[in-house]
């Protein structure tokens, strides 16, 4: 608000990259890449080593400990640190700004080859086309930091400090419900393809498959109790079912605090709207709710990536997301199931948890709609009008693990949770152990592409990832 807010289309690096250690494999990896033209690229101790290797957004990752590091600044160094992977046998992983994943394994190795692409962080704008040309090492908060000048954004993550790798688990973005996922405003992506082989795959050139896997393949194809709980998730259910306003979004989120046994909840609705005020018809339910405080101002786009997260605090906590969706109905029962299913894994934990977070995510007929137009992405979700849902825990100072009847609660949470069936989790708030891609609309779709670019299963069988292909 107060400025008009321009889309644009992304040209994003991606390796197509995925977890069983050989440390041979990964030494004779490791001594091609030291030994040849990225010599000076690579590390295996030292400041610069563990600044790649200890930096992950998760704390869980940062205690896995790479055989090496490469740090890419092209293109084509990239192609050649993968094609050396690829020839050896080795395991890896391959890390974006940020390294904002709960997922463990998956931007960081134990023992294998790391490429971490920090260094990569070109970015310009062209004006007459409307687009924005950038490299992975950039976060959102960075890539608005550059376009703010110009008076313009980008749709692409609501957290400014989560990487540009969020484009291939599709994105969330506040213009959502006007653009589509992030996903969907690619133009084209630079493939690095587990053999080092270099393809810019766009939505009409012979790539065309691969450019729409990559819009949710995360990295098998590019590497790139409240008084108030019961009202808010009936206006939540009420607002999927029944509105469809492209210019309204909203995060909402219970957050949970832990203290010597003590829960301190509370609820929080970020609403944001492209206008000069929330409209009664699109928030009124939430507007009726009695709340502590209410803050409704003009702002920017720029401002509004910096509501959430903070930049410039430490990573030092173990987190760990999952995650369900449900449609908008007028049966809230749902709503409340998951709710108190949630309530009551924090208060069985409430002694090892640090903090918990339940969120809802709205995903509109008009975010469906729009992506569709730009061609579509793998994800195929249906419209109908549903909310992402995450749940996120983290651990206090200290322990580096889950209690092993913690991860199995948990475990058994998912299970238990209620999901609506032909909905797909979004892969980004989802747990190691859920199966996502099967619950896509492309899934098969996805399958025979996949089977197409890496006929040898390379990506599977070296790198971890998402499950299912």
């Amino acid at each position: 608000m107060g400025r008009t807010f321009q889309l644009f289309f992304v040209h994003l690096l991606a390796i197509v990259s995925a977890a069983r250690v050989n440390t041979t494999t990964s030494q004779l990896a490791c001594s091609a890449l030291s030994a040849g033209s990225l010599k000076s690229l690579v590390t295996t101790s030292g400041p610069q080593f563990e600044a790649g290797a200890t930096h992950a957004w998760n704390l869980l990752n940062s205690q896995l400990v790479p055989a090496c590091v490469v740090f890419p600044q092209t293109t084509a160094q990239v192609a050649t640190a993968m094609a050396a992977i690829y020839k050896t046998g080795a395991q890896y992983a391959v890390q974006t700004a940020g390294g904002h994943s709960a997922m463990e394994g998956w931007d960081n190795v134990q023992g294998g080859v790391l490429i971490h692409l920090m260094n990569m962080r070109n970015i310009s704008y062209h004006k007459a086309s409307g687009c924005v040309t950038f490299q992975p090492g950039l976060t959102w908060g960075q890539a608005l930091d550059f376009l703010e000048p110009y008076g313009v954004a980008v749709a692409g993550g609501r957290v400014n400090d989560v990487g540009s790798g969020l484009l291939l688990g599709g994105g969330i973005s506040y213009l959502a419900n006007a653009v589509g996922y992030s996903a969907d405003t690619m133009r084209e992506v630079d493939v690095v393809l587990v053999t080092g082989k270099v393809v810019t795959a766009t939505a009409n050139n012979s790539y065309s498959d691969l450019f729409r896997a990559l819009k949710g393949g995360a990295n098998r194809f590019g590497i790139y109790d409240n008084s108030s709980s019961a009202a808010v998730l009936t206006a939540m259910a009420h607002f999927a079912k029944n509105v469809n306003d492209p210019k309204a979004a909203f995060l909402l989120y219970q957050f949970n605090s832990f203290a010597n046994g003590v829960i301190t909840p509370i609820i929080v609705l970020n609403a944001f709207y492209h206008g000069s005020s929330l409209p009664n018809s699109s928030f009124g339910e939430f507007m009726a709710i009695p709340s502590l405080s209410t803050n409704l101002t003009a702002m920017s786009y720029y401002d509004i990536s910096y509501l959430l997260g903070d930049p410039g605090a430490p990573i030092s906590l173990v987190e760990q997301f999952g995650a369900s969706v449900l449609e908008g109905s007028d049966d809230v029962t749902p709503y409340l199931e998951i709710f108190s299913q949630y309530s009551t894994l924090c208060d069985q934990f409430k002694t090892e948890l640090g903090g918990t977070t339940l969120s809802f995510t709205i995903v509109m007929d008009s975010q469906i709609e729009a992506g569709r137009a730009r061609g579509g992405n793998i994800i195929d979700a249906p419209r109908g009008g549903f909310y992402m849902i995450q749940f996120s825990m983290s651990l206090p100072q200290g322990p580096t693990n889950l209690s092993p009847a913690l991860a199995a609660a948990r475990q058994i949470f998912f299970q238990k949770a209620p999901r609506t069936t032909g909905l797909p989790l979004y892969i980004a708030e989802s747990d190691k152990s859920q199966q996502v891609f099967q619950t896509y609309g492309g899934y098969q779709e996805m399958k025979a592409t996949y089977a197409k670019y890496d006929p040898t299963r390379f990506n599977v069988e070296h790198t971890d990832g998402p499950s299912g292909l």
